[in-house]
């Protein structure tokens, strides 16, 4: 039985957790058919940082859209995955908890606080609008998601098939170009 709050793995029968202390919930964690393979929208790290960076965040949208479709698809829930994306900010929780308990099932070994990434993504989401000049904030918050990027790699390593989207399409080597070059100008145009 894994801990809902930290993620560690516990014996099945004891009721607190042994790294963090919570009490453990009993319900037992409903297991995937055989033929079903739990797994995300994976995408490299240093893809996710250069389109999320060239992008200026607005690549979390097509990341977050993504990984709720699949969600939908395998667990047949009626929920929008393009809403979920919109309000990113709010569902950045949910999301990054359901790819840690899946990664843990699947016996990976790192862990990450769910609440802190939740945090600090919507603290750059904030500070980089409180302040006129402070844009360049934004650009920083690639950072909480990189945990959940490698969470999501461990577990579609582990799935029955490798979906980790390695490769470039041309759209998206044409947005990094043109994105970067956007980006270069705003660097440099507040830096005079």
């Amino acid at each position: 039985m894994f801990c809902h709050q930290c993620g560690t793995k516990n014996q099945d029968q004891t009721n607190y957790c042994v790294s963090c202390g919570t009490k453990l919930l009993n319900a037992p964690v409903p297991q995937q058919k055989k033929n079903e393979a739990e797994y995300f929208y994976a995408v490299s790290r240093i893809k996710f940082v250069i389109l999320h960076l060239t992008t200026f965040g607005l690549y979390e949208l097509v990341w977050f859209g993504s990984n709720w479709t699949i969600i939908r698809d395998q667990e047949k829930k009626k929920i929008s995955p393009f809403w979920r994306a919109v309000f990113g900010p709010i569902y950045f929780y949910e999301l990054a908890d359901r790819v840690l308990q899946t990664a843990k099932r699947k016996g990976y070994d790192n862990s990450y606080w769910t609440v802190g990434l939740t945090l600090a993504y919507v603290g750059f989401i904030v500070f980089s609008r409180a302040f006129e000049s402070a844009w360049w904030i934004y650009l920083f918050a690639f950072l909480p998601f990189l945990p959940v990027v490698d969470a999501i790699n461990f577990t579609n390593s582990h799935a029955t098939r490798d979906k980790l989207d390695c490769k470039w399409s041309v759209v998206e080597v044409l947005v990094a170009i043109v994105g970067g070059a956007f980006l270069l100008l705003a660097i440099l145009g507040s830096l005079s």
